[in-house]
């Protein structure tokens, strides 16, 4: 996602707009374990670097 964005424009977005579902298959592809996909989106989503449109938009990721 991130790379194809970069790939397209030459500049990599400071945020990234996509919806839950295509962050989550992004990081499968990426990723080795379902653990690590769900840190992963975690940090993504509430650090503000990936900002969620659709059915999650403008929402954060609860943790423990």
């Amino acid at each position: 996602m991130a790379r194809r964005l970069r790939l397209s424009t030459g500049v990599m977005p400071t945020q990234i707009e996509t919806t839950l579902l295509d962050l989550v298959n992004t990081m499968t592809d990426l990723t080795e374990s379902e653990t690590e996909v769900l840190a992963t989106v975690t940090h993504l989503v509430n650090s503000g670097k990936v900002v969620l449109r659709g059915n999650f938009a403008g929402q954060a990721i609860p943790t423990r």
